[in-house]
């Protein structure tokens, strides 16, 4: 691989990982918050369904299709001219406020109607309300997603990505503010913060924007028969329906959990907190450093360098995300326990949300893979199968959760596991059409199996200091608030001397690699 790949990578999984270590800490603290403050009560998953279904709209028009059929066209635009790029981008934000705003009128509309007309449960009638205050932060989480698009393709990801912390200490202030009201008023009130932190998360975003885009008024509002609007209106309606069955089944997620247990959807909210804070550390930070300058090599047809820099993406990718899933299956369980373990939640929501953490890290290289291939056909103008398969794997999905649900008993467990088994059948198929199309990776079960046995090794020593040294006796006077962290710090360094100890005595460059890439993200940090 060449030096420059080499480098621009480092320096911009650096900058992102950087940003979104801060910005997922204070993620973490946010949950926290949550945990202490209100534990797994009912109300909780009130909010929790009334969070998704308000942000049902917010992977069509804030990530998902509009960032990857956005981000190819501007770079297109780019290589003829900044000025063209930048009056582009800015007519998309204007059509795009018109659109958020329209259709979040017409969904608090329908709201108020269904509440003043029908006669619902009270659980329904509390969901319908907490969506209701909810819906304001889609517009500005929606402009947020596509500032944070064009900053990607200027390689500026620190600034944007920290952008989240000031929404999260918004809702960490409204969390333990309201700890002491009744659990419905302080639902309600805590909407109210969560709108005002998307809004300062989005402000954050107009600072660097404003510094690297010219902003014409001339030409602002002709939309009418705009030809690069039009283009990326055909590519964005096919990525939707893809995007949109992708999104129905997270909502529908929830509801399966709800299904399955009462607070079903909180064990997946928190354990699903964890799983994504690794692949927005790692899996994203990984396609979002390259997919911009794929997807310029794709526009100039330069078949030697894409067939780089796709080899080269899907080596890191394996070897990072792959080495992270063995880590969740060492210390998930050290990790919920120590980080939630004081908390209002129960022992068996704690047992539940590291069992269906467990579970959610099984997609993590899956998931990430996915990623990376239907950026890809996008940034090809394909925008057709990728839809055909996430439309696919929305209904295998649902399939799954019946049957674990409903057959095994599985709990809210079943929900993590049928979303782990959909990921991977949807990567398949996209790298199976990847292969035809000739995208081929120079990787073999040969280059895999090192990782592995290092990953098994590095497990089995973690499980077997933890289940020697903790059940001495010098031990059993320490009280388990500070047990449970050395446990975790114990495991942690266990885990990672393993690792490091086989990549030497066995030579493997992929994990020394990985260990290289970790540890300058940990000195930018």
């Amino acid at each position: 691989m060449s030096f420059s790949l080499t480098r621009y990578f480092s320096l911009g999984i650096q900058r992102f990982s950087s940003g979104v270590f801060l910005s997922r800490l204070s993620g973490f603290g946010r949950d926290l918050a949550m945990a202490y403050a209100f534990g797994d009560q009912k109300g909780v998953a009130s909010f929790i369904i009334a969070f998704r279904l308000s942000h049902l709209l917010r992977r069509f028009f804030g990530e998902g299709p509009l960032q990857s059929a956005f981000i190819p066209q501007f770079e297109e635009l780019r290589i003829k001219g900044s000025i063209q790029a930048h009056l582009f981008f800015q007519k998309l934000t204007f059509l795009l406020m018109l659109t958020l705003l329209f259709l979040i009128f017409v969904i608090k509309g329908g709201i108020t109607v269904c509440l003043s007309s029908f006669s619902f449960s009270p659980s329904i009638n509390e969901i319908l309300k907490l969506t209701n205050n909810l819906l304001f932060s889609l517009f500005f989480i929606c402009l947020y997603g596509l500032n944070l698009a064009v900053l990607q393709c200027y390689h500026i990801f620190f600034l944007p990505n920290i952008a989240p912390i000031f929404c999260n200490l918004a809702w960490m202030i409204g969390a333990l503010t309201l700890k002491h009201y009744p659990i419905d008023e302080a639902m309600f009130y805590l909407t109210k913060w969560i709108v005002f932190g998307f809004f300062l998360q989005y402000l954050l975003t107009l600072f660097p924007l404003i510094k690297k885009c010219s902003f014409r008024v001339r030409g602002l509002f002709k939309l009418k028969g705009d030809r690069e609007i039009k283009k990326l209106c055909r590519a964005f309606a096919l990525g939707g329906l893809g995007v949109g069955a992708t999104q129905m089944n997270s909502f529908l997620d929830a509801l399966f959990a709800r299904l399955a247990e009462p607070c079903g959807p909180v064990y997946l909210w928190y354990a699903i907190r964890f799983y994504q804070l690794l692949l927005a550390l790692f899996g994203i930070a990984i396609v979002s450093t390259l997919i911009p300058l794929l997807s310029r090599v794709i526009k100039k047809a330069d078949a030697s360098e894409k067939a780089k820099i796709f080899n080269f993406g899907f080596k890191q990718i394996i070897t990072v995300m792959l080495l992270c899933t063995f880590f969740v299956f060492a210390l998930g369980h050290f990790i919920i326990d120590a980080t939630l373990g004081g908390t209002l939640l129960s022992l068996y929501g704690k047992g539940q949300i590291s069992r269906c953490f467990l579970a959610y890290s099984l997609s993590l290289v899956p998931t990430t893979l996915t990623l990376f291939f239907a950026s890809i056909f996008y940034a090809e103008n394909d925008f057709k199968t990728p839809m055909r398969f996430a439309i696919l794997t929305v209904i295998f999905n649902t399939v799954l959760n019946s049957l674990f649900i409903f057959l095994f008993h599985l709990g809210s467990l079943s929900t993590a596991l049928a979303t782990s088994l959909a990921s991977l059948c949807n990567c398949f198929f996209l790298y199976r059409l990847l292969r035809k199309k000739g995208w081929k990776q120079n990787y073999s079960l040969q280059d895999l199996m090192p990782l592995c046995i290092g990953g098994c090794i590095a497990l089995c020593i973690v499980f077997a200091i933890d289940l020697t040294l903790f059940k001495q006796e010098i031990f059993s006077s320490i009280p388990y608030g500070i047990m449970k962290w050395m446990r975790l710090f114990c495991g942690g360094i266990s885990f990672l001397g393993a690792l490091l100890f086989f990549s030497k005595v066995a030579r493997n460059q992929d994990i020394k690699g990985a260990f290289r890439l970790f540890s300058k993200q940990m000195k930018a940090r």
